[in-house]
């Protein structure tokens, strides 16, 4: 009994084996996040993304939000690709769910050494109930989504 009770005791102790480790080099203090660039045929949405990135990296603190010309990092985001599709229908074939997605272009870099620290494409989706949500609401919904990722890609490694 008292050798379980100590091996238990050590593995609490040893903790699981994930760490978060930040990619933000110290140096790196101010961010400048550029207009949200939209190559879809959906206006506005670009506004509604860059809000929620705005909101998601304020309320995180890791870096100083601030302009271009005095920025350490400059994160740029190109909205590639929005679409609205039918997901899944009920017993007379109307549509009940849909999936809203949103495929982008992310660029992070950093100004004080002259480099990239993060460049990609990524798509971001959601599905939603009709008789729960509208569009609007979805898109709230995805971009409140999209922006954690860009956050967590932008200030977290495993």
């Amino acid at each position: 009994m008292y050798i379980r009770i100590r091996y238990i005791f050590i593995l609490l102790l040893s903790g699981c084996g994930y760490t978060f480790n930040t990619l933000i080099p110290p140096y790196l203090k101010s961010l400048a996040i550029k207009d949200v660039e939209n190559l879809t045929m959906n206006p506005n949405i670009n506004y509604v993304f860059k809000t929620a990135l705005l909101n998601a990296f304020i309320k995180d603190g890791n870096y100083r939000l601030t302009n271009t010309q005095e920025a350490d990092a400059v994160l740029s985001i190109k909205i590639l690709s929005y679409s609205k599709t039918p997901q899944s229908y009920d017993a007379t074939q109307n549509v009940y769910q849909y999936k809203l997605s949103i495929s982008y272009e992310i660029r992070l870099e950093d100004i004080v050494k002259k480099r990239t620290l993060i460049t990609g494409v990524n798509t971001e989706y959601i599905i939603y109930d009709r008789d729960k949500l509208n569009e609007t609401q979805a898109l709230d919904s995805l971009s409140k989504k999209f922006a954690s990722e860009i956050l967590r890609r932008s200030t977290m490694l495993w």
